[in-house]
């Protein structure tokens, strides 16, 4: 029989945000998705496998104290990525039409060769509507730089960021998605972990950013 409203007021609380956590556990795997971890700092992090590949599509996800705004504005400032994205040399924007962007992107990676590619990134149509802001990308090889010798060309690299308000845009939603084959002779396994690893990372590194005070 189901129990009346007030007595599952009086569950403890701690019981109360298991059950909460079991319910997006359920709602993910439903979907795909199949949660890896779960940070010290409240990230979580899932994976979902792609039909026919070996590289999976990874999530994270972290409500932080931010406001959307401000984050909206650190992951726009392209000119000023290498001051905070991990293993990032080089970013330089070649060019802008609409909402989107064109960005090349040179990887600094220790014990392995370095990296490059180009993105292009296209912003949703009226950011802040309904309080949902995004931008998604995917490669572009052909409108960047030619592959120069001692760098290995990446050739999948997809993703987005959404940012929900919540809290009357005083705190935030990320959600964080990236597919990305690093190429070369690295194997998927490997592949993938270090993706997993990377995108708590990056999403700490523009938290931290956006909280500089050019992006008022």
């Amino acid at each position: 029989m189901d129990q009346p409203a007030s007595v599952l007021c009086l569950l403890p609380t701690k019981l109360v945000g298991i059950l909460a956590l079991l319910s997006l556990s359920a709602t993910a795997q439903a979907a795909g998705w199949e949660r890896t971890a779960d940070t010290s700092d409240g990230i979580v992090v899932d994976v979902k496998e792609v039909a026919g590949q070996s590289i999976v599509t990874v999530r994270g996800v972290w409500t932080t104290k931010q406001s959307p705004q401000r984050l909206w504005k650190a992951i726009n400032d392209l000119e000023h990525y290498t001051e905070f994205m991990p293993y990032l040399e080089t970013a330089k924007v070649l060019k802008r039409e609409g909402e989107s962007a064109w960005q090349y992107y040179c990887l600094d990676t220790p014990v392995i060769s370095d990296r490059d590619y180009t993105l292009k990134l296209t912003k949703a149509a009226e950011p802040g509507k309904a309080g949902k802001w995004r931008v998604s990308w995917t490669t572009a090889n052909a409108v960047g730089p030619k592959p120069k010798p001692g760098k290995v060309r990446i050739t999948v690299a997809d993703g987005s960021w959404l940012l929900e308000a919540r809290n009357g845009a005083k705190s935030t939603r990320i959600t964080y998605t990236v597919r990305s084959d690093p190429g070369g002779s690295i194997p998927s396994w490997i592949a993938n972990r270090v993706n997993r690893k990377a995108v708590p990372d990056v999403m700490r590194a523009v938290v931290k950013q956006s909280k500089k005070s050019r992006y008022k």
